[in-house]
């Protein structure tokens, strides 16, 4: 406001002296000359203000200008003959300019003190006053012009600004969309260059599929397996040239390898030992199949990758290799501390870490096995209750020694069935007596392991708890066996590693064990009695 006021200061200033100039009647020739010395000045400072580098004038050669400019255009104007100046003009550009640069404030002062000037020149000059007597429309129309370029100029402005604002979003906005359209494609480009080069250069048949399993690329080696060119079979579905069965006969399709779980779940299959019918060949030959699904730029599964392999034993799986660093790790520190308590004479459950020392090095060499080489399955029929007394027995010296009472029991429906027979010992209970009830077709080596390190955790976890203690039971009904183990502890869910003790791959192995053989697993905590349950259920049905 103070700056406002002080312009417009010099604008009444500039137009006193106009005034003054008319009325004391100083000579065409001089104003002339005042002119030219203002236009020299002007240039000066335009010169060294406006064309320098500085980002903005300061505020005192910003009021010098001002006032040169206005007396300029005011001694130009009422010394060529006021309202009726060709130059008039030159007042409207100026308030244009002022409004644009400074603000409409000052042009609206310079233009109220203009038609002062204006019309006192006017009423003291007699020839000017005695044309405008014969034409006074000519004077009040110039006046109402300087009334209207305020406004026109404030429509022109917000209209300017506008389409300067729209411009510049959408240039911003283009530039974005043609930046990101190029970042895009130039991934596109690397990517399709990438996977050319590897799927040119595996020894394995590698095809690509739509979301509907419509062939998209095939590699060198698929080439030769279908007997088919890449041309001729992009589009076709893949299971129209792909002839494959399983070791029972039975056609391997989308139904078969459950791509609709795959696409939901996007996580990679494996299936192993199955056979591939190729044309001219009296024999089909073994292989291993994964099936891979792919995502976009946007994080989305758009395709499958199914990649033929020769057969190289393993199993169905899901999962890939497991860092087994910090079990190596523990397994060393683990050794150091017994052999500080051997030197120290220590022996305090030195027993217990003996055996962990074993356990860690079966555990390393098991993630190992099955990180590189999955799993290969053998199923046969076997008594759940027999292996589970005999798993038992085999942890109940690794219980001891950590201080955690190990139980085993039997449902109380088949206990029912026998009550006169007295089981007391008869550890473990008799063939004879279960397999009528626990016989079940899977996987007796890798159940076996399972159930080890089950317990294994279930005794490490309970380890630390007041009273603790750790119960298997098993049960059957007419399609499942049940194998619960029950533990007191703290942790409500199977924790990923254990912070104190064990060597961290017991819950991996679980994990993946069961996700390998597609056993059915769930952990419950119960809040009230602090008891982690792990139930493990065998299908008595065989399965695939």
């Amino acid at each position: 406001m103070k700056r406002n006021l002080i312009e417009l200061g010099v604008l009444f200033i500039s137009s006193l002296i106009s005034v003054a100039v008319v009325f004391y009647k100083i000579p065409a020739s001089l104003l002339q000359q005042s002119i030219g010395v203002m236009i020299v000045i002007l240039l000066i400072v335009v010169h060294r203000f406006v064309f320098s580098r500085k980002q903005s004038l300061p505020f005192i050669v910003s009021l010098a200008l001002t006032f040169l400019v206005s007396i300029f255009l005011q001694l130009l104007v009422l010394s060529s003959g006021g309202f009726y100046s060709p130059f008039l003009i030159l007042f409207h550009l100026f308030a244009i300019s002022a409004s644009f640069l400074i603000g409409v404030r000052i042009a609206i002062g310079f233009l109220g003190f203009s038609i002062i000037a204006l019309v006192a020149s006017t009423l003291l000059d007699s020839k000017l006053y005695g044309i405008l007597i014969n034409d006074p429309w000519s004077a009040i129309l110039y006046i109402l012009s300087f009334v209207v370029i305020v406004p026109l100029y404030n429509l022109i402005s917000s209209t300017y600004h506008l389409e300067k604002a729209v411009s510049k979003i959408l240039s911003s906005q283009l530039k974005l969309t043609t930046t990101q359209l190029e970042q895009k494609g130039a991934q596109l480009e690397l990517t399709k260059k990438r996977d050319e080069s590897l799927m040119g250069g595996l020894s394995d048949a590698v095809i690509t599929t739509d979301l509907n399993l419509g062939i998209v690329s095939i590699n060198e080696a698929a080439v030769k397996i279908l007997n088919i060119g890449s041309d001729q079979a992009r589009g076709q579905p893949i299971f129209a040239l792909l002839n494959l069965k399983d070791i029972q006969s039975r056609v391997v399709d989308a139904e078969f390898l459950e791509v609709e779980e795959i696409i939901r779940s996007g996580t990679t299959h494996l299936l192993s030992n199955l056979l591939l019918y190729t044309k001219g060949a009296a024999i089909p030959k073994k292989i291993n199949l994964r099936i891979h699904p792919t995502k976009n730029l946007e994080g989305q599964i758009d395709q499958l990758v199914f990649i033929i392999s020769n057969y190289a034993g393993g199993g169905h799986t899901t999962v890939g290799y497991q860092d087994i660093d910090e079990a190596i790790k523990r397994n060393k520190a683990l050794l150091e501390t017994v052999k500080k308590e051997l030197l120290e004479k220590s022996l305090l459950q030195l027993d217990a870490k003996v055996e962990l020392l074993g356990k860690t090095e079966e555990d390393i060499l098991t993630a190992i096995q099955i990180a590189n080489h999955g799993i290969k399955p053998g199923f046969s029929l076997i008594d759940a209750a027999d292996l589970m007394q005999r798993t038992v027995e085999g942890e109940k010296g690794f219980a001891k020694s950590l201080g955690v009472p190990l139980n085993f029991s039997l449902s109380k429906e088949f206990m029912e069935k026998f009550t006169a027979v007295d089981f007391e010992g008869k550890q473990p209970i008799p063939l004879a007596f279960t397999s009528q009830y626990f016989t079940v077709f899977t996987e007796p080596h890798w159940i076996n392991f399972l159930m080890k390190k089950i317990l294994d955790l279930s005794i490490l976890l309970s380890t630390k708890e007041r009273n603790p203690k750790v119960d298997v039971l098993v049960s059957y009904d007419a399609e499942t066996i049940a194998i619960e183990v029950s533990c007191i502890s703290s942790q409500k869910q199977i924790p990923d590693t254990l912070p104190d003790n064990g060597n961290g791959l017991e819950s991996y192995l679980i994990k993946t064990i069961t996700t390998l053989l597609n056993i059915p697993f769930s952990v419950i905590y119960k809040e009230e009695s602090r008891i982690l349950n792990f139930t493990v259920k065998l299908s008595k049905t065989p399965v695939r």
